[in-house]
C-alpha cells in the first residue's frame, strides 16, 4: 500500500517564502493579502495524456483551514485524510483511513523554532520520519525523509532549496536512495497566483507536493541540470489570475510530449 508521505513522494517540490505569512505563528500560518480574493481549491484532479483519471482529491474547509482531503484513482489509494490543527493554525495530527474507516496512518507534529518534525505510524508496521529545516524568513531550506529500520530511523531521500532574489526557490536539489529518483533542476516562474496561495502551507507541502503547492507564484519550467529529463509547464487562468489547468510536459532534446494534466475547481471566501 502506498501510504500518505511515501505515494505522494514525486520527485519536484517547489516552495517559496510567502510574504504574507506570519512567521510568529509558525510554518504554514497564511494571512491573505488584501489584493488577493480568498479562492481555495476545493477538487484537484489528475489525468494522463489519453484523459484517464490518475488521481482525484476533494477538499474540504472549516472556516478557512483545510480539515479532509478525500483520494481516489489509480495511482492514489482511496482513503480520507482529516486534519486538526492548534488554536495557531499549526497543524497538529493528521489521520488516513480507508474506506472502511479503518485507521491505516497516523501523524503528529513537532515544532521548534528551526524545524518541523512530522512522525508517522502506520497498520503495517512502517514508521516515517520527516524533518523540515526553516529559515529565519520562514522558508524551507531542507527536508530530509526517514523510514524506520528495525530500532533505528535511516535516511531515504533529501531535497534542498535555494532562492533567489524574487524569494521563489530557483534551484531544488534532490537526493533520494532510488538514484533514478534524484535530479538537480533549475525553475522559472510565472506572475500569476499559485492554487494553494491560500492553504495552509505546511499542509500543502505535505499533501500536494508534487503539484507545486506553496508560494506566490508558479513555476513554468524546471530544467535539470544533469541534462536529462526536464520540465515545461503551461497553464489556463481564471479571471483572478489563478490556475484552472496546468499541463505538464516531459521534454528530452528537441521532444516534448505530454506528461499529465491537472484541473482545479475553488471556491471563494
Amino acid at each position: 500500500m502506498r501510504y500518505l508521505l511515501l505515494f505522494l513522494a514525486f520527485t519536484f517540490l517547489a516552495c517559496t517564502d510567502d510574504p504574507t505569512t506570519d512567521s510568529d505563528d509558525g510554518v504554514g500560518t497564511a494571512i491573505p493579502d488584501p489584493n488577493f480574493s480568498l479562492q481555495q481549491p476545493t477538487q484537484i484532479t489528475v489525468t494522463d495524456a489519453a484523459g484517464v483519471l490518475l488521481r482525484s482529491y476533494d477538499l474540504t474547509y472549516t472556516g478557512q483551514q483545510l480539515t479532509q482531503v478525500v483520494t481516489t484513482g489509480t495511482q492514489i489509494d482511496d482513503q480520507t485524510i482529516t486534519l486538526d490543527y492548534l488554536q495557531n493554525n499549526q497543524l497538529s495530527t493528521l489521520e488516513v483511513t480507508d474506506p472502511a474507516g479503518t485507521l491505516v496512518q497516523e501523524c503528529e507534529l513537532l515544532y521548534t523554532t528551526q524545524f518541523v518534525q512530522i512522525d508517522c505510524e502506520v497498520n503495517a508496521g512502517m514508521n516515517t520520519r520527516t524533518i523540515i529545516d526553516v529559515d529565519q524568513n520562514n522558508r524551507i531550506n531542507f527536508v530530509e525523509y526517514n523510514l524506520r529500520d528495525m530500532n533505528a530511523f535511516i535516511q531515504d531521500g533529501t531535497v534542498e532549496y535555494r532562492y533567489g532574489q524574487n524569494e521563489d526557490a530557483n534551484r531544488i536539489i534532490i537526493q533520494n536512495l532510488d538514484v533514478a529518483q534524484n535530479g538537480d533542476f533549475a525553475l522559472d516562474y510565472d506572475v500569476r497566483n499559485n492554487p494553494f496561495l491560500n492553504v495552509n502551507e505546511l499542509v500543502s507541502q505535505l499533501l500536494f507536493r508534487e503539484l507545486y503547492p506553496t508560494g506566490l507564484h508558479n513555476p513554468i519550467t524546471a530544467l535539470n541540470n544533469a541534462g536529462t529529463q526536464d520540465l515545461i509547464l503551461e497553464y489556463i487562468y481564471d479571471d483572478q489570475d489563478f490556475p484552472i489547468q496546468v499541463s505538464v510536459f516531459n521534454r528530452m532534446g528537441n521532444t516534448q510530449q505530454l506528461d499529465y494534466t491537472v484541473d482545479y475547481n475553488y471556491m471563494t471566501q
